[in-house]
């Protein structure tokens, strides 16, 4: 692993583990793109010993070769050329389930990962702010069940209508009753987040009628920190993802991460509650730049943050100067409201102090009163 110049790159969740393995091997990294259901070979370095591919997510082994025998540990995923010293992967019949990040390995050290896309331009694409509401668009004619379920989840439903009502399976998802009679079949997604993103699929009595798939835009922060104070980056996803570097001048851009993050395992009563983030120790003048979190399986940016480290820091108008993430606007209604109440708090303040104010004056005016005079006095004080 390379570090972030002189600083640490140190893991800082609860629970998750920090892959950081020096190899004797400069590692590669490449990218095919097939068309949905065709055959697709991903290319490797050559390996005189036991070869092996894995896929990351999750990590399963697909085949693997020595000196003596080659064998396929799934089916679909060959090493077809082994004793011509190709190390190349065969997957055959290439679907959305074998969209991931693969990894040749020599001798259990990695020798290079390669990401597999599926290009399919029938496939809609919906783009979402961060935390926002989605609707997957279908419209179709069906007189039976009509469900919703996430590609590689095909047995878990997240919404379904029949002709007499509709129902959300899961929280968070939801279809229209009213709409369903009249043919549309759209699921709407609150609070989309990045674990939302993927392609989802609309059936019709186990029919596939429907493909979308949901992207999550990408978050963007500004960063103001002294020398010295650590960088916290927020990862956002559970999922495996990279740290790429580019420094502020625009020289040195990084074409390779400068921190590997693994995948973030949890049970289901935290997995959406432990935030996993990366911190860089001991920031310096040169440490300015830009960070990009980008998820490993398909390169896309999750997280950017524009890091501006002086001597000095002034808040930037949609900075916060403790986190240094960028401030949403909610965060500037509370303000908007705290400083209503404590204007309306200063206006209290001040009518009680005119109020003491007039009865002093009062009693001073009053000062010796006759004694038939006192008690009705006393009983007017506020």
């Amino acid at each position: 692993m390379k570090f972030c110049r002189s600083a640490l790159c140190v893991l800082i969740s609860l629970i998750i583990t920090l892959l950081s393995t020096d190899s004797a091997h400069t590692k590669l990294s490449g990218r095919v793109t097939v068309k949905l259901n065709d055959s697709a070979t991903l290319p490797c370095s050559y390996c005189s010993d036991w070869l092996r591919w894995t896929v990351q997510n999750p990590f399963t082994v697909l085949a693997e070769c020595n000196q003596t025998a080659c064998g396929s540990a799934k089916e679909g995923f060959n090493l077809l050329q082994y004793e011509k010293g190709d190390m190349s992967l065969t997957i055959s019949n290439v679907d959305f389930w074998k969209r991931n990040l693969y990894t040749c390995q020599c001798n259990g050290e990695d020798l290079c990962d390669v990401q597999l896309e599926i290009e399919d331009s029938r496939v809609p694409v919906v783009k979402v702010e961060y935390n926002g509401t989605a609707v997957l668009p279908c419209t179709e004619r069906c007189s039976g069940v009509v469900r919703w379920t996430v590609f590689h989840k095909r047995s878990e439903t997240l919404a379904e209508c029949d002709q007499t009502s509709c129902r959300s399976v899961k929280e968070g998802y939801q279809m229209i009753y009213n709409q369903y009679l009249q043919g549309d079949f759209s699921l709407n997604i609150t609070d989309a987040d990045f674990s939302k993103r993927g392609y989802y699929t609309c059936d019709c009595g186990n029919k596939d009628i429907c493909d979308v798939r949901l992207q999550i835009e990408t978050l963007n922060s500004t960063v103001l920190i002294k020398p010295g104070d650590p960088l916290f980056l927020e990862m956002d996803v559970t999922d495996p993802v990279k740290v790429y570097y580019n420094n502020s001048d625009g020289v040195g851009l990084s074409r390779t991460p400068v921190c590997t993050v693994n995948e973030l395992r949890c049970n289901n009563n935290y997995s959406q509650r432990v935030v996993s983030a990366v911190q860089l120790k001991e920031i310096k003048m040169s440490d300015s730049g830009v960070y990009t979190i980008r998820d490993s399986s398909n390169e896309h940016a999750i997280h950017v943050y524009t890091v501006s480290v002086q001597d000095n820091p002034q808040p930037h108008p949609h900075t916060d100067p403790d986190k240094g993430a960028a401030v949403s606007g909610w965060a500037w209604l509370s303000v908007g409201v705290n400083g209503l109440l404590v204007l309306v708090l200063i206006g209290l303040v001040v009518m009680m102090s005119v109020r003491r104010s007039n009865t002093t004056e009062c009693f001073l005016m009053n000062k010796l009163p006759a004694r038939g005079e006192e008690e009705e006095i006393l009983s007017h004080d506020p």
